[in-house]
């Protein structure tokens, strides 16, 4: 019974298309403004951490994790702000580099997140002359957006910050959130030096971040324009932040009220372009700033409305929580859609646990609990950084410290997990094979040109990859994005038809996509993700794992044969060409054989150096990519491979 109402709900999500817009509503259907403005906690009633001054209570909330928070704070005692200067902005303009601008205003961000932690953990003020340089710092900047934000929300299009347009971004939101937490618990304390600091302070975030948040609906992450929009991470960072800032800062109720409901809006709308089935199309690596987000989001907002607000057990919400799990491969890897990252080197269990309690997911406690034990202790520090989480997030954590080390519950992870809105596959035969594999469409967020595409694993070991993304740069998001190599299809596990890759846009996407259960395989008609000029009328891309490893199938069917196909194999391991119709592809660990008809295709290998820093970090300094090439042109046929040990 179980079986068939699992396989029930695959052929019903076979016609579902990714990224289709429900007016869900979820959030301005369970409760009015009216009622919201009746409900909301008032005054910061709603803190649940000591006063600056309850030394006890600080001792007893951190716990064993208050050295912690001192010593990474007291490496930015006496440290140098860094000025940012206008040729780094540019920078973005003249060459796409936009690290030059952001390493040194990220660096600043650490040091006043560091100095705060560091502040509320000690106590004894040692950290405030160099907080109050850091905030100083920041209110002299004329935007607290970065330059490649600024490109993209500034009417002027341009890199340089304009002082007569702040704009609520990514980074900035982050920022002001940051700085909403230093007035919060600092602002008496900088009174004793000078009332202008504090005051100073509370004037940017009011005029940099509360007041542009209500008067303009135009910023695309809001999604309150254009509904053809697609929402991303940026809805989820941007609303948490905003209203954080009015939980920390507005005394007056109806403007707290207000600001709640704004982003309630615009949570609703990420809410209800968010694939069903709970997966992030942006891949597992953005899963923290999109789903991840949203639950912060919907924990804080618990808060403010004193518990009236709480979907946080929604069966939505849950399958949001659990997709990271059922992304990762072992420890050490995870499935690297999208701008992802194979490298799964920044698991942060006690985020996982946290998350596990509150949408109530006996998955996600077992796995980060069983993570816990594995480190040998409960790694708070990972979660630990300013430019990228909220001391909410962290805080948020700590409540769980005890309880995620005596959880000792058995992980029970499906064989199959099929995401039918996104078209997400994940199989796991048992036996040391796992296979992860997408149909979906070539405009998703974050897109990478891959429908169809697959990634197989061995033993935990990756032996077809994804390179998933590298540095960032003004090219990633621009109109020379595809020109990046491993944005493109051929650089996935793909073939190139009639000389010809996929295309671009949501245009170009996957039709007829089949999950089985029973078989455990996978199956999508990718002609449609190619141009009109591939000339493919029909190509059937199949995966079927099996005790003895995977069987890859391409059933085609070509208008006309220009060229010879070529059929793509990206691979971590060195691939070794053999006698018989094999290729070895051999890692450290292990070694697999790709068997191929010698007599349909031949084979070559090109080694891809990868001097990308990121991919480097991931991958090592080099990838290859074992390239089939037809010896005949049919215009119909079918392709056979197979990956075993």
């Amino acid at each position: 019974m179980k079986r068939f109402l699992i396989s029930l709900l695959f052929l019903v999500g076979i016609g579902l298309s990714a990224n289709a817009y429900e007016e869900r509503n979820m959030l301005l259907g369970s409760i009015t403004k009216e009622q919201l403005r009746d409900v909301v906690v008032q005054h910061r009633q709603w803190m649940p951490y000591p006063a600056y001054a309850d030394r006890a209570g600080w001792d007893k909330f951190l716990g064993n994790q208050k050295d912690l928070y001192i010593r990474k704070g007291e490496k930015y005692l006496g440290y140098g702000w860094q000025y940012v200067k206008t040729s780094y902005y540019l920078a973005y303009e003249t060459t796409g580099d936009r690290m030059v601008m952001q390493n040194p205003y990220e660096a600043n961000i650490d040091a006043v997140g560091f100095l705060l932690r560091a502040e509320l953990a000690e106590g004894k003020g040692r950290f405030i002359p160099d907080l109050i340089d850091g905030v100083v710092c920041f209110c002299e900047m004329t935007s607290w957006a970065l330059s490649a934000h600024l490109v993209s929300h500034q009417s002027s299009g341009r890199s340089i910050p304009d002082i007569d347009e702040p704009v609520v971004a990514l980074r900035q939101s982050k920022v002001a959130e940051m700085l909403a937490w230093v007035w919060y618990y600092f602002h008496d304390e900088f009174d004793k030096t000078s009332p202008v600091i504090a005051r100073r302070l509370r004037h940017e975030l009011q005029v940099r971040m509360l007041d542009p948040f209500m008067a303009r609906d135009d910023f695309w992450w809001m999604g309150l324009g254009d509904k053809r929009q697609v929402l991303n991470n940026w809805t989820a960072c941007c609303s948490f932040n905003a209203m954080m800032c009015f939980m920390l800062l507005e005394d007056d109720a109806d403007k707290l009220t207000e600001g709640v409901w704004k982003s309630m809006r615009c949570v609703d709308q990420l809410l209800n372009y968010a694939p069903a089935d709970g997966a992030c199309d942006e891949g597992p690596s953005y899963w923290k700033g999109n789903a991840g987000m949203i639950i912060n989001y919907l924990s804080a907002l618990r808060r403010i409305t004193a518990g009236k607000v709480d979907l946080l057990c929604d069966p939505f919400v849950r399958r949001m929580a659990e997709f990271y799990v059922h992304s990762c491969v072992g420890d050490e890897w995870l499935v690297s859609f999208a701008d992802a990252h194979a490298r799964n080197a920044n698991t942060t269990y006690p985020l996982l646990y946290r998350f596990g309690a509150e949408v109530r997911s006996p998955l996600l406690k077992a796995f980060a609990a069983r993570g816990v034990r594995l480190q040998g202790k409960v790694d708070f520090e990972s979660d630990m950084s300013p430019c990228f989480y909220s001391l909410y997030h962290e805080f948020e954590n700590l409540w769980y410290a005890d309880e995620m080390q005596r959880y000792d519950e058995p992980i029970d992870r499906p064989s199959c997990v099929w995401y039918p809105e996104a078209q997400f596959c994940y199989l796991d035969n048992r036996h040391g094979f796992f296979l992860a594999a997408k149909g979906g469409h070539n405009g998703e967020s974050h897109n990478h040109n891959d429908v169809g595409s697959g990634v197989f694993f061995i033993d935990e070991t990756p032996i077809l990859a994804d390179a998933g993304v590298g540095v960032y740069t003004r090219q990633t998001f621009g109109k020379e994005r595809y020109t990046i190599w491993n944005m493109q299809s051929q650089y996935h596990n793909l073939p190139i038809i009639n000389g010809v890759m996929q295309h671009e846009g949501s245009a170009f996407h996957a039709t007829d996509v089949k999950a089985d259960t029973r078989r455990l395989s996978f199956s999508a008609d990718i002609a449609a993700a190619y141009p009109t000029e591939a000339k493919v009328d029909s190509w059937v891309r199949s995966y079927r794992l099996s005790k003895s490893g995977l069987v890859i199938t391409d059933k085609f069917s070509l208008a006309e044969a220009k060229m010879p196909n070529t059929v793509n194999f990206l691979t971590w391991g060195r691939p070794s060409v053999q006698h018989g119709g094999i290729v070895a592809i051999r890692t450290e660990k292990l070694t697999a054989l790709l068997s191929y008809d010698a007599q349909q295709f031949s084979v070559a290998v090109e080694e891809i150096p990868l001097n990308d820093k990121i991919l480097a970090h991931t991958w090592g300094p080099m990838l290859y990519r074992v390239v089939l090439t037809a010896r005949q042109q049919p215009t119909e046929g079918t392709y056979r491979f197979v990956i075993s040990k």
